[in-house]
């Protein structure tokens, strides 16, 4: 009768632990798996981000890496994140004064849409290897870019 109880206390401690460690992965991300829905939380993006400056608003979407994180075994997951910044004015022109920009070739693309942002200029794309290093730390791989007409920063980064 003993060694019954202590196997229910044990089986109930693994699933109360189980439980615990998905809520906390799921409430540290902040991502939901629908990767179809445009998230506009500025303070997801400045938690992960806070070298970014002021954020006027923000469109971006994310997703775990390789599945539903729903659906596996609860463990650290790997996720993406794209989208776009708009960042004040200000903080624009600091970010164009303090570093090296390279003019992307006409062609370049982001991996999203403009269309949703209602832009009153057609972007210009530009990257510099050094804000990207300011911008994000080693845990991310990725990169941001940046169209000065528009106060816009385009960014597509995996952790």
């Amino acid at each position: 009768m003993k060694k019954e109880v202590k196997l229910y206390v044990i089986v109930a401690l693994i699933i109360v632990f189980a439980v615990i460690i998905t809520v906390i992965l799921d409430s540290k991300l902040n991502i939901k798996t629908n990767s179809n829905e445009f998230k506009n939380d500025i303070k997801a993006i400045t938690n992960r981000f806070p070298n970014l400056g002021n954020i006027e608003k923000c469109y971006w979407k994310a997703d775990i890496i390789g599945g539903n994180s729903r659906n596996s075994t609860p463990s650290p997951s790997s996720y993406w994140m794209k989208g776009f910044l708009i960042l004040d004015n200000n903080d624009s022109k600091t970010i164009k004064e303090m570093y090296e920009w390279n003019s992307l070739d006409g062609t370049w693309k982001p991996g999203l849409d403009t269309k949703l942002l209602d832009l009153k200029e057609t972007p210009k794309w530009f990257y510099s290897e050094g804000f990207n290093s300011y911008i994000k730390s080693a845990n991310y791989d990725g990169k941001f870019y940046m169209d000065f007409k528009n106060n816009l920063i385009y960014f597509e980064v995996e952790r």
